[in-house]
């Protein structure tokens, strides 16, 4: 673009979002507990994205499963091979909500507490900025382009290792 319009200021924005829509004055939290019933007696760790393999939920699960001093929730449809309403409702601490649309999602992200996001493989999580624009601090996969949008002031990235679940509940702590 420079090339053909030498005398234009123009600037490269990688993994912009909408901060009007995504942002922390969103937060409403008597909305979603009414409309979708989640509970705010402990803070929430937010999961938004397809139920797949390469996202690893089931990693969310885990941590969900070792960590009960806060309550995940869940967003997003189920993609085979994953059987997660089963899964899900054996934990008093998770909950799965299979779809929201895009303007509760932005309310959503701004009343949770922190946001996580164990994906390989992706190279621009679009929810990750998303979230930060909402006011939550990110833990995510040292994997694909997470790096890039995560840095120590916005949140912590985690190696994939057999030890990472341990290490995504100390960043929790």
């Amino acid at each position: 673009v420079r090339k053909y319009f030498p005398r234009k200021n123009i600037a490269a924005i990688l993994n912009g979002v909408d901060s009007g829509f995504f942002n922390p004055g969103k937060k409403d939290k008597q909305y979603l507990k009414e409309k979708y019933g989640i509970k705010f007696d402990k803070p929430i760790v937010a999961f938004v994205g397809t139920l797949q393999p390469r996202k690893r939920p089931n990693l969310v699960m885990e941590i969900a499963k070792n960590y009960q001093d806060m309550n995940f929730v869940f967003v997003g449809r189920n993609c085979a091979p994953w059987n997660f309403e089963s899964q899900i409702n054996r934990l008093p601490n998770t909950q799965w909500i299979p779809a929201m649309p895009r303007q509760d999602i932005a309310v959503f992200l701004a009343s949770s507490d922190v946001f996580i996001f164990p994906g390989i493989n992706e190279t621009c999580a679009a929810v990750i900025v998303e979230a930060m624009a909402s006011g939550l601090p990110v833990l995510a996969s040292k994997s694909g382009g997470n790096g890039e949008m995560v840095q120590d002031e916005s949140g912590f990235l985690i190696d994939i290792t057999s030890n990472e679940i341990k290490l995504f509940i100390q960043k929790l702590n």
